[in-house]
């Protein structure tokens, strides 16, 4: 696995979303535990797992900071804890390159808007 576990201090810690998105999975997922997992479009999913509960259902909207679970202990987890991982086309990556704001500028917007120019398509900079 190539996600990264967060110990929390007890059981029922809230979980947010890392990113808004439409929940696609939201049940007991075998050694995950209880699993909140996040589309976000272009291939983009994050995976919330080990939780106590779940405060979403699939098909719901959410947005970036939404309360979305609830660490737990469930799973192959001994402690209250919650195991995130990022997935692209549902392959896991290394979220760290993400939470890297130049990382994610020159990788990811770079290319996407590289695309939208080769498409004849409006190019947005972010506001800052």
């Amino acid at each position: 696995r190539l996600g990264y576990e967060f110990s929390t201090s007890r059981d029922s810690a809230e979980v947010q979303a890392a990113a808004g998105g439409i929940v696609v999975l939201a049940d007991d997922f075998g050694v995950y535990g209880r699993t909140v997992i996040l589309d976000h479009g272009l291939g983009l999913a994050t995976l919330y797992a080990n939780l106590s509960n779940t405060a979403v259902g699939r098909g719901e909207t959410v947005s970036q900071g939404q309360k979305i679970g609830e660490g737990g202990a469930t799973g192959l987890a001994s402690s209250p804890r919650v195991y995130f991982e990022m997935r692209v086309q549902n392959v896991p990556v290394d979220a760290r390159e993400w939470w890297d704001r130049r990382w994610y500028y020159a990788h990811i917007i770079t290319k996407i808007n590289e695309t939208k120019r080769a498409l004849g398509l409006p190019v947005y900079q972010p506001l800052e």
